[in-house]
C-alpha cells in the first residue's frame, strides 16, 4: 500500500506519519493496513464513532483476505477510538486484537447496554485481546484506574509501554519502543 501521498499527518507536525508506520511494519515482514475514517456528520455523531469503524474492519478484513488468502493472520490495532473498535472487534473477528489507550466513551459499546469493562457478557467473548496504556498515561488517577480494570479482566492481556504518555501511543517517533509490543501482541514475534 501506497500511503506517501496522504500519509503526512497535519496532526502533532510528522508525528503521525502513516507511510513511516507501513515503511517500519513492511521491513519486519508484516503488510500493514490504515483505513481512513471519516466522522459522520450526524447529530451525535454516534455512526462514525461506533458503527463505522466496525464496518471498515469488516471490509477490509475481506480484502485484506482476498490479497493474502484466507488463512493470512490478521492483527488488528487501534488507538483511542480506533482502540476502542478493537475491543469490540474482539468479540467477533478471528485473529490477534490491541487496543491501545481505548476510552470508555466515544466506542462501539456506545450502541449497547455498557462499556466493554462494565459487561462480563461483553469481556467473556473477547479473544486473544491485549490492551496497551503507556507507562505515563496511567500516571493519571483516572487512567490508571481504567487501566486496573482491564487488569482485573482474566481474558485481557494488559501491558504498559515505557515511557509514553496517552498523546504519544500513536507517534512514529515513538515506533520504536511502541511497535515491538504490538509485533509481539500480535504474535508476530
Amino acid at each position: 500500500m501506497d500511503y506517501p501521498t496522504f500519509a503526512r499527518g497535519k496532526k502533532s507536525g510528522e508525528a503521525k506519519d502513516t507511510a513511516y508506520k507501513a515503511d517500519w511494519f513492511a521491513k519486519r515482514g508484516v503488510a500493514f493496513y490504515a483505513p481512513l475514517r471519516k466522522m459522520t456528520d450526524t447529530e451525535d455523531k454516534r455512526y462514525g464513532r461506533a458503527v463505522e469503524s466496525i464496518e471498515v474492519f469488516h471490509h477490509l478484513t475481506d480484502w485484506v483476505r482476498a490479497q493474502h488468502g484466507p488463512k493470512a493472520a490478521l492483527c488488528y490495532v487501534g488507538y483511542a477510538e480506533g482502540g476502542a473498535a478493537v475491543l469490540y472487534s474482539s468479540l467477533f473477528f478471528k485473529g490477534q486484537h490491541v487496543a491501545m489507550s481505548p476510552p470508555s466513551k466515544a466506542s462501539s459499546f456506545m450502541l449497547t447496554d455498557a462499556d466493554f469493562t462494565e459487561s462480563e457478557k461483553h469481556f467473556k467473548k473477547a479473544n486473544n485481546l491485549t490492551v496497551l496504556f503507556g507507562s505515563e498515561e496511567i500516571l493519571d488517577t483516572t487512567q490508571k484506574l481504567r487501566f486496573e480494570t482491564f487488569q482485573a479482566i482474566d481474558r485481557v492481556n494488559t501491558q504498559t509501554v515505557p515511557g509514553v504518555k496517552k498523546g504519544q501511543m500513536s507517534f512514529s517517533t515513538n515506533l520504536s519502543v511502541v511497535g515491538p509490543q504490538i509485533m509481539k501482541a500480535c504474535g508476530f514475534w
